[in-house]
């Protein structure tokens, strides 16, 4: 074929996959923010009013998914729309990357592609929330990208490999038991490579953190990634282990992922075990099984198991199933055409909505839309009513309140009361710095995970505030606003 042909065919083959990836999402794009987007983009926008992270604004994560959004709010608002166009794009770098990972490897061009088909079809159900720009997702294309570039025998790539690995650990440090899986690449344990990779990952890691460093806010950094992440992981297995509702609720989780994932990953376990002659076999499915199970063990890192970190699961999966369809006996196609077929039913069957079967995985795919809906209210109402100089108190855990108001914080570090536990200087002055300076609006939540309101608060509250019906005949979810007396007729 021509190089002209060629690349018509490549612009198509890629306008085919854009369409799909949108097509997957189109009708997600207007979905309310969710609890961590409404978290990243609310501290992106205060970093841009000049505060900084983990001194003012207090998060366990690390500082590489900030900056991203910090970024990306530079370009468009982080409002639901532009983030989700936004997610499709991801998506579709993935699919791309996915594909030149697949040449890598050695598969020829229609295997190759067909890695990128089945992770844009994997992406119809809404059980991973594929429409949320989460950290799972956000550091899945610099992941993606640095074990394509370890590839090449190139000192460069090697060197912009270990970049792009420390900035997707950077944007979410679990990652790291992906790590092994670069050990399976031909060439890699070569000193000189591995010297150039490492170099890479250091000017990567210090492109982030160096500027924390300098401005002295490293130990906090330190002290946040580390310490509340002990507890967040060992009280979410000792939670798991004593609420059997919470149990019951993940195994029929459990259940509708291998109803949706059950065939494609029962092929992914054939690739990895069935004998082939091709020499190239053991060395493909040992870095696709190490990959495959390193993002398999981050997914259970804290007993949580929210649905969108499996989202890290679906290119090595995709990628596995694409293998079968190489060059070999005839026996591969029927096996590739059975997956294929599964995934396509099942992208169908929920975008469609098929007897309510969209709806009914929906409701398993742990997005409190009715609670977001009314954090958008509320915070939407907040935005228009506020004047310069207001601020805004939340006694809840619904960072969304603040992204959609555009208020900044007052009194505390984080958005999220719970944490408070972590935060004790903060908690015992919160009381003092509310007296100072009265915030104009109060948000209550009486959500049954939120610890209750000290009584300060409820004093101040009586002493200062009047209550707003601010959705009259609306569920308003538990939460109440409170108005500052004098400050509205």
């Amino acid at each position: 074929m021509n190089p002209l042909k060629r690349g018509v065919l490549t612009l198509l083959s890629l306008a085919a996959l854009a369409f799909l990836v949108f097509l997957s999402q189109w009708h997600r794009l207007l979905f309310p923010l969710g609890d961590n987007e409404g978290f990243y983009g609310f501290y992106a926008l205060q970093m841009g009013r000049g505060l900084q992270l983990y001194r003012d604004l207090w998060d366990h994560k690390p500082p590489g998914l900030f900056l991203q959004y910090f970024l990306l709010g530079r370009i468009f608002p982080l409002d639901e729309i532009h983030l989700r166009l936004c997610v499709c794009v991801v998506h579709l770098l993935n699919a791309v990357l996915l594909s030149l990972l697949g040449r890598k490897l050695g598969l020829d061009r229609i295997s190759a592609g067909t890695a990128a088909l089945f992770y844009a079809l994997f992406l119809f159900p809404s059980l991973l929330q594929p429409w949320s720009a989460e950290a799972d997702l956000l550091g899945l294309p610099f992941l993606l990208a640095a074990l394509t570039l370890a590839f090449s025998p190139s000192g460069a790539a090697s060197f912009l490999s270990g970049a792009c690995f420390a900035l997707s650990l950077l944007t979410k440090q679990s990652v790291g038991l992906v790590l092994p899986a670069f050990l399976a690449i031909p060439g890699f344990l070569n000193m000189k490579k591995i010297g150039i990779w490492i170099s890479g990952a250091g000017v990567g890691l210090a492109a982030v953190l160096f500027p924390i460093y300098l401005d002295g806010r490293f130990p906090e950094f330190w002290d946040s990634l580390t310490r509340f992440n002990r507890y967040y992981v060992s009280n979410s297995w000792d939670f798991f282990l004593s609420s059997q509702p919470y149990q019951a609720f993940e195994f029929k989780w459990l259940l509708t992922f291998l109803l949706l994932y059950g065939l494609p990953l029962a092929g992914l376990l054939l690739f990895l075990v069935r004998r082939t002659s091709s020499p190239q076999a053991p060395t493909t499915r040992l870095f696709v099984g190490l990959w495959f199970f390193g993002a398999l063990a981050s997914c259970f890192l804290s007993a949580y198991f929210y649905s969108y970190y499996f989202i890290a699961l679906l290119p090595p999966l995709s990628l596995a199933l694409a293998c079968e369809l190489q060059k070999g006996p005839g026996m591969r196609f029927y096996r590739v055409a059975l997956f294929l077929g599964w995934a396509l039913a099942a992208a169908l069957a929920t975008g469609l909505n098929v007897k309510g079967t969209g709806d009914k995985i929906f409701s398993f795919c742990q997005y409190a839309i009715d609670r977001l809906e009314a954090d958008k209210s509320m915070g939407q109402l907040l935005r228009r009513e506020a004047a310069p100089g207001d601020k805004l108190f939340c006694w809840s855990c619904d960072p969304t309140l603040y992204a959609y108001s555009g208020l900044p914080m007052a009194v505390v570090r984080t958005p999220v009361i719970n944490h408070l536990r972590f935060l004790t200087r903060d908690a015992q002055a919160a009381q003092a710095r509310f007296a100072e300076e009265l915030p104009k609006y109060c948000v209550v939540s009486r959500a049954p995970q939120i610890f209750p309101e000290p009584d300060w608060l409820v004093q101040k509250l009586q002493e200062n505030y009047m209550r707003v019906n601010f959705m009259p005949g609306t569920d308003t979810q538990g939460l109440e606003l409170y108005v500052l007396s004098g400050e509205k007729n």
